[in-house]
């Protein structure tokens, strides 16, 4: 059901609301600008809307509606001028209601708001019962900081890659592995939730590594020493020792006198003396 939108008319259709509530929701509309509306819920609530056809369409196209604020908030005559304004940009072409979702969907959609310490995705990991969520948040965060205020959905590949390259030039191997890992993840989340259209770092390897570069990996490597490696070191040492004690110039206490083992012991003075053996006859 729909009536002409005046003053008069909504006082009574508050005073009817409040008698008598409705099962279903009143549209009143508006006789200045076409295309306002006000729509009453049976819960009481009033708001401003905007109905229009995107690009000028005629009843080919389907309609579209804005919202505009709640009343009594916003009154008839504030609602009416934003409605004016709406209408001038549907006649430019324009589409009031995409470009609002749009704004909304920036909004949530910014780096910096879904990789914040409490942010969508850092509760997604936590959910996955991800165990280094913490670690992973941090990497992100800090490898991509440059790109907080753009929106998930603009950030290119060549945007991730910067980043990479510029851990890479720093010397941080690792950690540009792991922001390159943990980017592709991201984006591929991102994909899932509709943020953005596409994951642009799906495929993205890191280059290959030249021989020079494997040669200079493997010799910063750890290995084991075989025995000649070993061996050699100790006797080095064992001949120092040799020769140190060679030319060190004699002590008292160098060499302490030896006990001769065929010296009859001493007597001891807490022992009584053994008695002297009895001779032996013969038979």
């Amino acid at each position: 059901m729909a009536e002409r939108l005046t003053e008069t008319t909504i006082r009574q259709a508050i005073r009817e609301a409040r008698l008598q509530p409705r099962a279903k929701q009143l549209v009143l509309w508006d006789a200045k600008i076409t295309g306002l509306c006000l729509r009453l819920l049976p819960g009481g609530s009033m708001t401003f809307w905007y109905q229009y056809r995107p690009g000028g369409g005629g009843r080919g196209v389907s309609t579209r509606m804005v919202r505009i604020g709640t009343y009594p908030e916003l009154s008839l005559a504030a609602a009416r001028n934003l409605g004016r304004g709406y209408a001038g940009d549907v006649a430019k072409g324009k589409n009031p209601a995409a470009e609002k979702q749009e704004q909304r969907r920036r909004a949530k959609s910014s780096l910096g708001t879904l990789l914040a310490e409490d942010g969508e995705y850092a509760r997604s990991l936590e959910r996955r019962h991800i165990v280094n969520t913490g670690k992973i948040m941090r990497r992100l965060n800090r490898g991509l900081a440059k790109l907080m205020d753009k929106d998930v959905a603009a950030v290119t590949r060549n945007d991730f890659v910067s980043a990479i390259t510029a851990l890479q030039d720093q010397g941080k191997a690792g950690a540009a592995a792991e922001l390159r890992k943990h980017a592709r993840t991201f984006c591929e989340w991102a994909v899932q939730k509709g943020l953005a259209p596409a994951n642009v770092m799906a495929g993205y390897q890191a280059p290959k590594r030249s021989r020079a570069e494997k040669l200079a990996s493997e010799a910063r490597k750890a290995r084991a020493l075989d025995n000649a490696e070993i061996i050699g070191p100790l006797e080095c040492l064992r001949r120092a020792r040799r020769l140190r004690q060679h030319l060190a110039p004699p002590t008292a206490d160098r060499h302490p006198p030896q006990r001769d083992r065929h010296a009859h012991p001493r007597p001891d003075p807490l022992r009584p003396p053994r008695a002297p053996p009895e001779p032996h006859e013969d038979r």
